[in-house]
């Protein structure tokens, strides 16, 4: 058997000549998570200052977060659960002006729990969480071997208040020695709720018992939602972190919950971020941190457009149809500029569409006012919409000479030479 395929090689991958990049993808990272049991606490002064590095000063409230969910992955991430507590600090407010949370507790399970002690947090171990409920009613259990903590909470209300979102910046113990820090955006629906109970069991580990809460000042339930998670950088107590980073991370934020599939490409080709609809469209489209297409042609295209819309400044670029390996529809990208403000760093915003039966119907129609004849237009907006000819001949009743002679004059008709070229025209009059 080919050792690509042992290894999990995508075929987009092996086109391009890439190999697998292992199980263990580089930050930064999207997930989704569902369940989410999410608890303000406070906490003994002296366990507080016992659990936070000395280097770090403790907030006056004695306060954190304790937090219980399941993830349902995200790009080269299995599902897992976590819980975790984090503790307030003073050293530099995030970038919104909430207080930075040094992470002291920390459970993963599977892969996550790998990936995220090497990348972030050397306290992180490996443990469970799980979560379920009786009507409004919510359970959370966690532990290692055996269950360490149990909490009880009840939903004080059905409605769910609008969406929120934020950002929050944690500091942790870098795997490397000293400190690193990350941010990490939300959004997300949180319903009011009241703790029942929280009960710290004798098989706990030391800090989880050191850190049993003492108040909890409110209560969350929250059913689901994105997180983006940054890379950990060095943490200086004396400097702080750049503000950069979480502008970044906030424009990813947006980007998750618009309604197209979108991504975050820097000008030197380093894919920032990509969305969750993105990923299902595009097909793990990330090697090596950097955006690919299925097709090397299609991919000079499209790098080729982000470099004329940065060096024209224009608003967007034109369309770019991204032929798939199952002669489905395209896809059609458009690259537009983003500024270094809003970035951290000079990029661009690529947005992906999929355009559907109707986009054909539509260009069907504009196409004979361009000239071309009915069974010209049919075939036109056939091919466009990323059909094969054999499929456009079966369609209107001729034969494969007849289709492909057809498109030949349509081309000419048109003024290009590609099925590239007719997806993007297509797709533009759809």
């Amino acid at each position: 058997m080919d050792s690509d395929v042992t290894q999990g090689v995508n075929p987009i991958h092996a086109i391009h000549g890439i190999k697998s990049f292992g199980d263990d993808p580089p930050p930064p990272y999207q997930i989704n998570v569902r369940d989410f049991l999410f608890i303000r606490a406070e906490f003994e002064r002296d366990a507080v200052r016992a659990a936070v590095p000395e280097e770090l000063e403790i907030s006056d409230e004695n306060t954190g977060f304790i937090g219980m969910t399941t993830s349902t992955g995200g790009w080269g991430l299995e599902p897992y659960s976590l819980v975790y507590i984090a503790l307030d600090v003073k050293n530099a407010a995030s970038a919104d002006g909430t207080p930075r949370l040094f992470r002291a507790f920390n459970y993963y399970s599977g892969q996550p729990a790998r990936l995220f002690r090497r990348h972030y947090n050397r306290r992180m171990q490996i443990g469970y969480c799980n979560q379920w409920n009786e009507g409004l009613t919510w359970y959370g259990e966690a532990g290692r071997d055996e269950p360490e903590v149990r909490l009880t909470m009840r939903r004080t209300t059905e409605d769910f208040p609008d969406p929120v979102s934020g950002i929050h910046h944690y500091i942790s113990d870098a795997p490397e020695g000293g400190l690193a820090h990350f941010y990490v955006t939300y959004t997300g629906r949180f319903a009011p709720a009241e703790l029942i109970d929280y009960e710290v069991l004798p098989a706990a580990s030391d800090m989880l018992k050191m850190l049993k809460p003492t108040g909890f000042p409110f209560v969350n339930y929250g059913p689901s939602g994105p997180l983006a998670i940054s890379e950990p950088h060095p943490f200086d107590p004396t400097a702080g972190a750049p503000d950069t980073e979480a502008h970044q991370l906030g424009l990813m934020d947006i980007i998750s919950r618009i309604g197209l599939a979108a991504a975050l490409v820097s000008r030197d080709g380093r894919l920032l971020f990509l969305n969750e609809r993105a990923r299902s469209m595009l097909a793990m489209p990330q090697v090596g941190g950097r955006l690919i297409t299925w097709r090397k042609e299609d991919q000079r295209h499209l790098d080729a457009e982000i470099v004329r819309a940065g060096q024209a400044g224009s608003l967007v670029s034109d369309i770019v149809a991204l032929v798939r390996p199952d002669s489905t529809v395209p896809i059609v990208a458009r690259a537009l500029p983003v500024s270094r403000a809003m970035a951290g760093e000079p990029a661009f915003l690529v947005l992906f569409t999929e355009p559907d039966a109707r986009v054909s119907e539509e260009a069907d129609k504009v196409l004979q006012v361009l000239g071309l004849t009915p069974a010209e237009a049919r075939l036109a907006a056939g091919i466009g919409a990323g059909r094969s000819v054999g499929d456009c001949a079966d369609y209107l009743g001729v034969t494969n000479n007849t289709a492909r002679s057809t498109l030949k004059v349509v081309y000419d008709k048109l003024g290009i030479s590609k099925q590239t070229e007719l997806a993007g025209i297509v797709a533009r009059l759809g």
